[in-house]
């Protein structure tokens, strides 16, 4: 299936605001079609001046919605995790964004900075950045660079902003991750610290570890090597199994200890 022209910014819409437009419009024929059967309908039903007037009025909620989607990310609230960001080319600001679900991946590519803020460089794998549409992904690279200073959030009038964009951008920070690459999270969040090993135990541990989860960078287990050489960890699979996890054998084959 093709997105071309209204369909791109459409995909932001759901199903009840695309039923609002062909109504407005006096489409007929809609209503047992499915959401994106509906949006092709929408594209082959409407004259090109129309399509140009149902994406002007519609802007700035397309906008809006992907751009709180980002933040949600940010703050963990979607089933998709940033996992990581990557600075491909510091020349021109060009980054990469690792994203991962419970059994995908979408990687996102975004150059932006004074120079290009007019018509900056993206590619994403989601359907909505395949077409060059301003995905939730591409916002989390304009997040990220507005916090790395590659641009000004008054420099950006590619797009309109929610008014209360500033405020959702100065609860983010950007971390370093253990492997040296960056993380968008919460202004509020704080690395994990080692806890105290229980007094009766304490005197058995050699050593521990925080180590982050591979699904979710923001979670950290505790890996405990003891005096009698046996590990234990605080993941579900270790605690609940007694099985060595993932994170045991990361210690191990590192040679942490």
């Amino acid at each position: 299936m093709m997105f071309i022209t209204i369909c791109i910014p459409m995909l932001s819409l759901n199903k009840d605001n695309l039923k609002k437009v062909c109504r407005e419009y006096y489409i007929r024929g809609y209503s047992n079609l499915k959401r994106d059967d509906l949006i092709e309908y929408i594209n082959r039903s409407l004259m090109e001046d129309e399509k140009h007037e149902v994406i002007k009025r519609n802007e700035y909620q397309i906008i809006k919605k992907e751009i709180d989607a980002a933040f949600r990310k940010v703050k963990f609230q979607e089933n998709e995790k940033i996992f990581s960001v990557i600075v491909q080319d510091k020349s021109i600001k060009k980054i990469e964004t690792k994203f991962k679900g419970f059994n995908w991946e979408i990687y996102s590519q975004v150059a932006i900075n004074s120079g290009n803020v007019d018509d900056p460089y993206r590619h994403c794998d989601c359907r909505i950045g395949k077409n060059k549409g301003f995905c939730n992904h591409f916002w989390i690279g304009v997040i990220y660079s507005l916090k790395e200073n590659y641009l000004k959030a008054s420099e950006w009038t590619l797009t309109a902003l929610p008014s209360d964009f500033d405020q959702k951008l100065s609860e983010v920070k950007v971390i370093k991750g253990r492997k040296g690459e960056k993380q968008l999270v919460p202004s509020s969040f704080k690395k994990k610290k080692l806890p105290e090993p229980d007094s009766k135990k304490a005197k058995n541990v050699t050593k521990q570890w925080a180590i982050s989860s591979h699904t979710d960078p923001h979670k950290q287990y505790t890996v405990t090597l003891y005096k009698n050489k046996t590990w234990a960890c605080s993941c579900p699979h270790w605690v609940y199994r007694k099985a060595t996890c993932k994170h045991i054998r990361e210690c191990q084959s590192k040679q942490y200890y």
